[in-house]
């Protein structure tokens, strides 16, 4: 009986041990502190990377400033194609000047997350020139709350494409929101 106890111990021991290491890789040492200064005015320093985060009126950015800069945004209300309700992100690439996008206006739901029709467009921003663009359509909706926009499909011409992508553009060079308020 007393071997069964000691193996016991010894197997506990020895999980707690390779648990403790899986949530330290993921949590941390739990020794890590805040820097208050770095945490102002919106701006967030994590490591390397800096979040700036715009969250006003019902619009909400995050702006990533890494070495790709990048940035995830909902209800965005100066791009009036995509409704007030829209969500997606966009990118940009400053080695080749290109920004790209991809925005789903939300006409409905279908799982709880934001369905409707979408855009994904690639833009060179120094030549003014789309790249690559696609049109998604919205699903079809079973509800009849939604049943209006199934299939709806956007309409964007090459020339506001290319003010979408200079819009964010804009946002990524002056590492603010100003263009939006």
């Amino acid at each position: 009986m007393k071997k069964k106890i000691i193996v016991l111990v010894i197997v506990l021991l020895f999980l707690s041990c390779s648990c403790s290491k899986q949530t330290e890789d993921i949590e941390g040492n739990g020794n890590e502190q805040i820097d208050l200064e770095s945490v102002e005015d919106g701006k967030e320093n994590n490591q390397d990377n800096e979040v700036i985060i715009f969250d006003e009126d019902g619009q909400y950015l995050e702006l990533y400033l890494e070495e790709k800069p990048w940035m995830y945004i909902a209800n965005i209300k100066d791009i009036p194609e995509l409704s007030e309700a829209n969500e997606g992100g966009a990118d940009y690439d400053h080695e080749n000047g290109v920004i790209s996008f991809s925005i789903t206006k939300a006409t409905g739901t279908m799982t709880g997350a934001v369905d409707g029709p979408w855009v994904f467009a690639e833009v060179d921003i120094i030549k003014k020139q789309v790249l690559k663009k696609k049109f998604g359509p919205a699903p079809e909706f079973d509800n009849p709350k939604y049943k209006e926009f199934s299939g709806e499909i956007l309409e964007i011409s090459d020339t506001r494409l290319t003010e979408i992508a200079n819009y964010f553009y804009r946002i990524f060079n002056d590492k603010s929101f100003e263009c939006i308020k």
